[in-house]
């Protein structure tokens, strides 16, 4: 069997380790920004590093900084998902939304 199978990293392409630790960063800053433009809490979590994506977000290694468990969390691009797609797709989009979930 092909051990590249079994490496976690080849889900996110041939970005390097520190990559998916700054991309952790950057979205958590964007968590923040839409936090405080929509009046609401920030999630109590750090985002250590992007361990997947999809199309429809991307998924994270992060720890819940009240239980300190490690989780893993989706962020789905929800301002795409609104406005840029085509009304014609929108019963296929729901339908590969329901299958990423």
């Amino acid at each position: 069997m092909n051990s590249n199978h079994l490496d976690p990293f080849s889900a996110v392409g041939a970005g390097t380790k520190q990559k998916q630790i700054q991309d952790a960063k950057d979205m958590y800053q964007v968590v923040v920004d839409r936090a405080a433009r929509t009046n609401t809490a920030v999630p109590d979590y750090e985002f250590l590093e992007l361990i997947g994506k999809g199309s429809f977000g991307r998924v994270y290694k992060c720890k819940n900084n009240a239980t300190q468990d490690l989780v893993a969390v989706k962020i789905i691009d929800v301002d795409d998902l609104d406005y840029k797609l085509d009304l014609d797709q929108k019963d296929e989009a729901i339908e590969d939304f329901r299958k990423e979930v």
